[in-house]
């Protein structure tokens, strides 16, 4: 026996169709939305009957789901009874007060083309006479375009719906909707029979702790006599009437408030109640409501990746944040490290954000720890118009316990926001704020670093007002502050300087310094501050990857840079030097793509500690916008000799720092080795062309002095030199063919040999690809064996990769942002554009090719999509910039939005008249825009390309076919697709048959075409020579030239008609007719109802048509009846032809026989 509230369940629907509606339950494309929508009484009871009132579950149809579902999957649910039959306005709203709360919370992930579900926390009661109202409340504050909802057509003003980017409307007192529709959810409840224990109601959360969680609900009436049962779990697994309840699952409770101990911290947990009536009765289990045993975590830059806090500067603690960020992060905890202070103090903030605008600024404190930032006095900061930067104090209640607080600040560029989030445009940080008492021993301040090296760190700060006996100082690579506990690794340093040593390359490291006062008081750790072990790596490009340093070169250096990119990549730290010497100068020419005006810039670290913001390290920084740039490198006379970082940047819209970010723009990074002049001269000039397949010429121009011994020359498909040459010349070009591989970067160098002992320095040539080797057609790509096209990926976040990750049955080349472990991509902020490419040699005469591939992509509108281009050989495709109309280029179409479904492409009439006698380059090339779109993104499989040859097709008669009347020919179908004419006639004639004109043969999917000449339409005569001849055709009028086979009819194989004269007793002469052309005849006969024949006996050959019977050897009896049937043979032929019917003849009687 089931005991609980329902005894039975039903799912029913309300609403049919496929008609789709964007608007309700929710709009999407805002920020915020507010519907409600009524459904009938009929309705109802058609979906779910008069018993099944208690409805637990209700299901929206998702039609097309939108790409960012966090920006509208927060969802509170109202379901009320109600006599409304229409919204009479647009203020027409179902009062709250008319309605209960049955869900709060995220849907779950939303799936186009299936329901989604929501559990009601508390089922609703449906009366079994009144309309129902379900009014859904949309909380997410970011927007994402479209999702669409199963509609369908209810009565007029059943909808009512409120939507906007700034108004969170308040179910309490909605505002005035923006529209009335018929149009409203398609709608699917289930319910179920109500018994007589009722289930609590208005299941909620209480205090949360990182070990404990408290839930409230509100008693059923009547109030259950035995309390109630809670039962909890991680997995959200709904409890059933049979689920075994333990210690370590659930508590009761004989109140409407439970407390769950023994939690684990940072932990989801789901939380479900039911009502004990008696010991064998309970109530349904109503729930689940969640709670987090942790702080939230929020989220953001879902929108935007561009805005989040790059400085929190704190004063007025007893130790200070000192916060600064070069890079977005959605939410970044730094709980571990504090800022400590007294009750009564202050600590003042100060907040900026990257981005150059203006935003709104938060801060909140959970003063008394309950994991949340709700309570009174909790929001510090929270403006209400846009400034440039933010500032608040954080007043410490006087009587604020000792013990550790979490802060939190964050920043939003568009929008008001919640602790929580979502900060679409915006990002959060948490910190500790360490409420104690004040120190007896005084922190340092003002900690800074001074400078830095690839194994060090020096660093400064402002004295203890203590005057401490000395410091320590603490440093590590996680950023975990050390508490009072924590062993310094460096102690004793009597100054307000120290240099810490040891430190390892490429390394963030964190670092606190706290004041000694004696060998028991230590003040706090002041800190931390960081230090990377290398130059900073430069951001870039956060707000458009258009623009970049894409030329930079040198003159008078003795070696010099010749610097090319074709695609967008932020930072570029390259191998390339340039080498001179001290009181040299050297000009560096910068350009960037984009074809507009940039601010340019070079530095130099001519200390080489790590930076660039001594006095002279700025070389140039334009203060106006120039297409290019020209830097002018003075090279100090008494400049020690070695090597010195070199960096250059444009930016395309505002001033830009040696660290970035560079939102517009780009960062590159090279080697100026400053060297003794040398006593034998580079070569200059270096440069690369005839690139093919295998082969390359380098060359490069003869120094001022030629060398004696000519030129050592290095190549490599790395970027480091090696240390063999590759060979050596007199000359001053080199072709490396055919020692190169196809579609292979190389790098290379070349050095004068003036003498055996006197070598010039090495100078780098600009690095190249060499070619595909050029497929020849038909080309038929399946990629089961391997992947032949070209990938230019170059540093965009999504990528094409080869491999078996779309869920086809094989392999394929897709879009991956995860190294081609999975076919999806990044939707937000990774804009991309990178493309698949295929050399293909086209023949020369070539018109139309068939076309196809089989393809996959969802992406979005007109943002996310792949595209299809034919180009020439010699134009080479950029990652990063997409491919635009050109001369030669054909875009073969564009193709997204068919979700996961693999669909054909296939064009048979695809001209190549433009690449006739040339190399074409076939281009699959993907772009996502960064903004939103939906998974997958593209995938490729199945590349056929076939050119139409009128190649004289091979014919062949088939001998078995040929009849008296028919015959049938093959040849082979052409892989390009070309369809056939035939003609025949009879050798010697003039006249082609069909006299109408050749018969019209269509192109077959298969590998051989075969047509019969046969009655009635195309009838042969027999034993007659006739001639057949087949043309390929191309493009309807393109025929080729004709085959010519000639074969023979077989002879009639009818049987004649057999006819007997001459009859006597003892003979009688067999005739025949007609006779057939081109054939002997046979006849056999017999005396009826003997078993045996006689013959076959072969017949005398036409124009004779009969025979004496009987014959030799055999005689004929009087008054006998014989029975005797003729065939014929074609000649040249061993197998006879069907017998004539039976023909019978009776020898006459020896004596008359007198009448009766």
């Amino acid at each position: 026996m089931l005991f609980g509230l329902f005894a039975k369940g039903q799912t029913g629907s309300i609403g049919t169709g496929t008609a789709t509606s964007s608007y309700l339950p929710v709009y999407s494309c805002y920020g915020y939305s507010y519907s409600q929508q009524l459904y009938t009484a009929a309705e109802l009871t058609t979906a779910i009957g008069t018993t099944n009132t208690v409805i637990t579950k209700v299901r929206f149809y998702v039609s097309a789901t939108a790409a960012t579902q966090s920006n509208y999957n927060q969802w509170r649910v109202y379901i009320g009874n109600t006599t409304k039959t229409t919204f009479a306005s647009t203020t027409d709203w179902v009062p709250l007060s008319q309605m209960s709360q049955v869900y709060s919370g995220t849907l779950g992930t939303m799936t186009a083309g299936s329901w989604v579900e929501l559990s009601l926390t508390t089922p609703f009661v449906w009366d079994g006479t009144s309309n129902l109202v379900i009014a859904v409340d949309e909380n997410a504050p970011g927007y994402s375009c479209t999702a669409n909802w199963g509609s369908y057509t209810s009565g007029a003003n059943t909808g009512i719906y409120h939507y906007s980017d700034t108004v969170n409307a308040d179910p309490a007192s909605p505002p005035t909707a923006n529209s009335r529709t018929a149009s409203i959810p398609r709608l699917q409840l289930v319910s179920e029979a109500p018994s007589g224990c009722m289930f609590p109601n208005q299941l909620a959360t209480g205090v949360i702790t990182s070990n404990s969680g408290q839930i409230n609900w509100t008693a059923p009436t009547p109030v259950p006599a035995n309390g109630y049962d809670v039962y909890y779990n991680t997995t959200g697994v709904a409890p059933t009437s049979s689920t075994v309840l333990n210690a370590t699952n659930s508590v009761q409770s004989t109140t409407t408030s439970a407390t769950i101990s023994g939690l684990t911290a940072n932990t989801t947990y789901y939380v479900w109640a039911r009502a004990k009536c008696s010991s064998t009765q309970q109530s349904i289990w109503v729930g689940p409501v969640s709670f987090y045993t942790g702080y939230c975590v929020p989220t953001g830059g879902t929108s935007s990746t561009s805005y989040y806090l790059n400085k929190i500067l704190t004063t007025g603690g007893w130790t200070n944040l000192n916060y600064t960020a070069s890079s977005y992060t959605a939410y970044v905890n730094n709980s571990t490290n504090t800022i400590t202070t007294s009750p009564g103090s202050i600590i003042n903030v100060s907040l900026a954000a990257a981005g150059s605008s203006t935003y709104y600024y938060y801060t909140w404190v959970d003063w008394n720890n309950d994991m949340d930032f709700n309570d009174a006095g909790e929001t510090i900061l929270a403006t209400t118009s846009y400034a440039a930067t933010g500032s608040t104090n954080i007043n410490v209640p006087a009587a604020q316990p000792y013990g550790n607080y979490r802060v939190r600040f964050a920043v939003s560029y568009s929008g008001a926001i919640t602790s929580c989030g979502t900060a679409s445009y915006g990002n959060y940080v948490d910190y500790t704020i360490a409420v104690g008492a004040p120190p007896t021993c005084m922190p340092p301040s003002a900690l800074t670093l001074t400078s830095a090296t690839t194994s060090s760190a020096s660093i400064s700060w402002t004295a203890s007002t203590t005057n401490p006996l000395g410091y320590e100082i603490y440093y590590n690579t996680t950023g975990i502050a050390p508490g009072a506990a924590t062993t310094p690794q460096i102690t004793g340093v009597t100054g307000t300087t120290a240099t810490i040593p040891g430190l390892t390359i490429n390394t963030t490291y964190y670092i606190w310094v706290r004041a000694r006062c004696s060998s028991t008081d230590a003040s706090p750790w002041s800190g931390p501050i960081t230090v990377f072990t290398n130059y900073c790596a430069p951001t870039g490009g956060s707000s458009s990857t258009t623009y970049y340093l894409n030329n930079i070169t040198t003159t008078g250096g003795w070696t010099n840079l010749n610097y090319t990119a074709s695609s967008y990549t932020a930072y570029v730290n390259s191998n390339m030097s340039f080498l001179s010497s001290p009181g040299n100068s050297v000009v560096m020419n910068l350009a960037t793509s984009g074809g507009s005006t940039y601010y340019y810039y070079v530095w130099i670290d001519w200390n080489n500690d790590m930076d660039f913001n001594d006095p002279g390290e700025t070389i140039l920084a334009t203060t106006s916008y120039a297409s290019t740039g020209t830097a002018t490198i003075n090279i100090p006379a008494a400049q020690a000799l070695g090597n010195y970082r070199v960096r250059a940047s444009s930016s395309f819209i505002g001033a830009v720092t040696p660290c970035g970010p560079a939102p517009y723009g780009s960062y590159v990074d090279f080697t100026l080795a400053v060297v003794a002049p040398p006593t034998c001269l580079p070569p200059t000039g270096l440069a690369v062309s005839g690139l093919t397949g295998n082969g390359a010429i380098i060359s490069w121009a003869t120094p001022a002095t030629p060398p004696a011994n000519g030129y050592a020359y290095y190549v490599s498909t790395t970027p480091t030199q090696p240390a063999t040459p590759t060979g050596t010349t007199t000359a001053t070009s080199v072709n490396l063919a055919p020692t190169l591989a196809p579609n292979t970067t190389y790098y290379w160098w070349v050095k004068a040999i003036c003498s055996p002992t006197d070598n010039s320095y090495v100078a780098q040539g600009p690095n190249f690809m060499t070619t595909q080797i050029p497929a020849q057609l038909p080309y038929i790509q399946s990629f089961e064996a391997a992947n032949d096209l070209g990938l230019l990926n170059g540093t965009q976040a999504n990528k094409w990769f080869y491999g078996s990750a779309t869920g086809n049955t094989g392999k394929s080349i897709y879009i991956s942002n995860d190294n081609g472990v999975t076919n999806a991509y990044t939707v937000s902020s990774a804009a991309s554009t990178v493309q698949a490419y295929r050399d293909i040699q086209i023949p020369a005469g070539t018109s139309l090719a068939t076309f196809s591939f089989d393809w996959k992509a969802q992406g979005e509108s007109i943002y996310d999509y792949l595209r299809v281009w034919l180009v020439p050989s010699n134009f080479m495709p950029t990652p990063g910039t997409q491919i635009t109309t050109g001369a030669g280029r054909v875009q073969v179409g564009q193709y997204n939005l068919n979700g996961t479904t693999w669909q054909s492409y296939s064009n048979a009439n695809l001209n190549l008249t433009s690449f006739a006698g040339s190399v074409m380059r076939l281009v699959f090339e993907w772009r996502n825009d960064g903004t939103g779109g939906a998974q997958p993104p593209a995938a490729v499989d199945n590349i056929v390309l076939r050119v139409c040859s009128t190649a004289t097709p091979v014919v062949t008669v088939t001998p078995a076919s040929i009849t008296h009347n028919s015959a049938t020919i093959t040849w082979p179908q052409d892989i390009g697709g070309a369809s056939y004419k035939v003609r025949y006639r009879p050798v010697g004639s003039t006249q082609w048959l069909p006299t109408a004109g050749p018969i019209d043969i269509a192109a077959v999917t298969g590998t051989t075409q075969t047509f019969t000449l046969n009655p009635p339409t195309y009838p042969l005569t027999p034993a007659t020579d006739y001639e057949v001849e087949v043309a390929a055709v191309c493009n309807t009028v393109n025929v080729g030239t004709y085959s010519h086979n000639v074969f023979t009819t077989r002879c009639d194989p009818t049987p004649p008609n057999v006819t007997f004269t001459n009859i006597t007793s003892t003979s009688a002469v067999v005739n025949w007719s007609p006779l057939a052309a081109s054939a002997t005849y046979q006849l056999q006969w017999r005396k009826v109802g003997d078993p045996t024949w006689i013959g076959p006996i072969n017949l005398p050959n036409p124009p004779a048509n009969s025979f004496s019977l009987p014959s030799t050897g055999y005689t004929l009896t009087p008054y006998t009846q014989y029975e005797v049937q003729v065939r014929n043979i074609c000649v040249n032929s061993t197998t006879p032809n069907p017998w004539s019917s039976l023909a019978r003849f009776t020898t006459e009687r020896t004596c008359e026989i007198p009448p009766p």
